[in-house]
């Protein structure tokens, strides 16, 4: 059985530690042998895991803890599996970000502006091209 320890009514630790060092200051060795009573004393309860049958597609979420009855009870909530993010290449950044000229508004259309952005449109093409150029394979130095 699985055991949570209650500090004010929230929950703050899973599982029996070895050792524990009750609030009168004495140490108990092989804790995780103590009588569930003698537990309970020390904010020790039984933890009991409320966990939805999953469909496809489906997993559990973040659990929501609750403690009455002499327990904690941990309910969890269904939720859909996230799908994997479409995957992204350096020439779709590189393309997304080299032409914001078409978004230039006429307070931003500045020289200084205008200069800036020519500049962020080169040095993204230069590294476009070495990343679509192969280098060749450099050795130790002689």
């Amino acid at each position: 059985m699985s055991f949570s320890h209650i500090t004010n009514g929230v929950v703050d630790r899973f599982g029996l530690p070895d050792t524990w060092r009750r609030d009168d200051g004495s140490t108990v060795s092989g804790y995780h042998f103590t009588d569930p009573a003698d537990l309970a004393g020390d904010g020790w309860l039984p933890l009991v895991e409320d966990r939805p049958d999953l469909g496809p597609n489906e997993m559990h979420g973040q659990p929501t803890y609750t403690v009455a009855d002499g327990q904690v009870t941990a309910t969890y909530q269904v939720e859909p599996v996230p799908t994997a993010p479409a995957e992204i290449t350096l020439a779709d950044v590189a393309a997304a970000l080299r032409d914001p000229l078409a978004n230039l508004t006429p307070s931003s259309a500045s020289t200084t502006v205008l200069t800036a952005i020519l500049n962020q449109r080169a040095a993204l093409d230069a590294l476009l091209a070495a990343t679509e150029t192969p280098r060749p394979i450099q050795h130790g130095r002689s």
